[in-house]
């Protein structure tokens, strides 16, 4: 019923419900948003539990804390529903493993269920996105971005894995589409606040962009005369500093300027190290040459975030990308010269702000994942530019055929997305160790040894050990500064680095299993992984 539900929203039946979020539609208009919000839906939400196979060790030690938090109210460290978590030593962000919560408690500790709330925000954000290209250029260019995001790589690989931190390019979406709102009727400031509050929670990246960004924003308005201070304004800047504040002090505390915060329903921690390796203000040239390389070459040599032979938007969007940010400029220098809001200051704001995020940064996808939504919003108006620009037949040709170059470019894609592309990922993600645990524990009721291939962040979640098993016995053996080694928990001895252990059951990457095994040991492959024992059941 939930999933009609919202099919209705998307068709001829819900699009008076729309209107007050996008506009006035027309039938063919709201038939082809319907059409490619499904297509959308379905190529993020298929085999969401299945593809990729295996977990990523960030998306496994945030679904485990959301555990823990669900048992009793505190992380893996023992902190009461902390600001930030201390996960691996050096800190994790929040918001993905309480959004978890809900889905957690009523499905269970699985993959697919620990990936809705990645999934569900990059829905929304389909919709959020249309409806702010909506705004900026009408009708054409709403249609051709919500095509161009429904397709785009990046996004879709994205959706359908939990990392944390990319929650927060859907959150800065929703921001911006409130706050663009919010220059039409100030009301809508207050969503805009809490969207952005709730940002910082996403990813500790974009601290600084977005008062940064805001700032910048606002300079527009009051110079354009958008914008007054009253009570909705007042609320939507209230909501914003009151959801920042817990940052501030969490900052505050891992700078020593403060004691550390316990309480029964909030925790400030202390990080056994803070990820100060990521900013790197010493690497200006080489943060500006990295960032360069990742847009041009769309990819940061990752594979889970982008595809060699498609890109992050495909290959074919660089120079509508370049037109749509000639067309924004002079969108943008006309109005400011006229004293005008244009709402494509919004998204340049947040390009500008990324860019010079990306100076600091050492640059890669992830990082700087606050820079692809305002990127797709300038390819949508390089796009659309083509009708404006060449009027009449020649220019509905041409933009046919641009459109229909993405479309076949989504259809190799897909294609090879959900076939040869899960063989090369699944490695990575440690398939079948599910399997494999449970294997092991049928072989043995002592302990078990976990290779040093394998994060222990996985092991926790497929075995969903208790908090308090956890907080006992877990030992910690040195590691690197931001990421402490966990020697052993529970029955589970981690870091082994032989492949047999004497009279013991080893749980390995099947790639580590070369050739024949020692005499007397033997070995079961599931998929990635393999589990090496002494002693032949049989």
């Amino acid at each position: 019923m939930r999933g009609f539900a919202f099919f209705r929203i998307c068709t001829l039946e819900g699009g008076g419900r729309m209107r007050r979020w996008i506009g006035k539609t027309d039938r063919r208009e709201t038939g082809i948003m319907a059409v490619l919000l499904l297509i959308g839906v379905l190529v993020r939400a298929a085999a969401l539990g299945s593809m990729p196979g295996g977990v990523n060790q960030d998306e496994a030690y945030s679904a485990y804390e959301a555990w823990c938090l669900l048992r009793d109210g505190m992380d893996s460290w023992g902190y009461r529903f902390p600001v930030y978590l201390r996960a691996w030593g050096s800190g994790m962000n929040a918001l993905q493993s309480y959004l978890m919560m809900p889905f957690i408690a009523l499905f269970g500790l699985k993959t697919w269920v620990v990936r809705l709330p990645q999934l569900i925000v990059a829905c929304a954000s389909l919709l959020a996105f249309y409806a702010l290209m909506r705004r900026i250029a009408g009708r054409r260019a709403a249609l051709t971005g919500l095509f161009l995001l429904v397709i785009s790589p990046w996004h879709i690989m994205l959706s359908r894995w939990g990392l944390e931190s990319n929650l927060a390019p859907g959150f800065l979406l929703f921001g911006m589409l409130f706050f663009v709102k919010g220059a039409e009727d100030s009301r809508w400031y207050v969503l805009s606040g809490l969207f952005y509050g709730l940002s910082l929670y996403a990813y500790a990246t974009i601290w600084p962009v977005v008062p940064a960004m805001l700032a910048m924003l606002l300079i527009v308005l009051i110079y354009t005369r958008k914008i007054a201070p009253d009570r909705y304004v007042c609320a939507g800047v209230g909501v914003l500093f009151l959801l920042a504040v817990p940052l501030m002090l969490f900052m505050l505390v891992n700078q020593g300027m403060i004691h550390e915060i316990s309480t029964p329903f909030l925790s400030v921690p202390v990080m056994l190290s803070m990820r100060t390796y990521d900013v790197a203000p010493g690497n200006f040239y080489e943060n500006l040459y990295d960032m360069v390389m990742m847009v041009l070459r769309q990819r940061d040599d990752t594979l889970w975030n982008a595809t060699r032979e498609f890109g992050l938007y495909y290959h074919i969007s660089l120079p509508l990308m370049i037109a749509g940010g000639v067309r924004a400029l002079a969108r943008s220098f006309r109005a400011l010269k006229q004293r005008q809001w244009d709402p494509v200051l919004a998204v340049l704001a947040q390009l500008l702000c990324a860019v010079v995020l990306g100076l600091f940064v050492e640059s890669n996808v992830n990082r700087l994942n606050c820079i692809h939504i305002p990127l797709l919003a300038l390819a949508a108006l390089g796009v659309d530019g083509i009708c404006c620009a060449i009027r009449g037949a020649a220019g509905q040709r041409l933009y046919a055929a641009v459109l229909a170059g993405y479309a076949l470019c989504f259809a190799l894609f897909t294609g090879y997305y959900f076939t040869a592309y899960q063989g090369k990922l699944d490695p990575l993600n440690d398939k079948g160790l599910d399997r494999a645990l449970a294997c092991a524990a049928e072989l043995t009721d002592g302990e078990i040894c976990i290779s040093d291939e394998i994060l222990y962040s996985k092991v926790l979640f497929y075995e969903a050990m208790e908090p308090e098993l956890f907080r006992e016995t877990a030992i910690i053996d040195g590691g690197s500064s931001a990421f402490v080694n966990l020697a052993s928990a529970g029955r589970f001895r981690f870091g082994i680095k032989e492949t047999t252990v004497p009279g013991g059951v080893c749980i390995v990457r099947a790639e580590q299993v070369n050739g024949e095994l020692p005499e007397g040991f033997y070995a079961r492959i599931f998929d990635s992984t393999a589990v090496v024992f002494g002693a032949d059941p049989m």
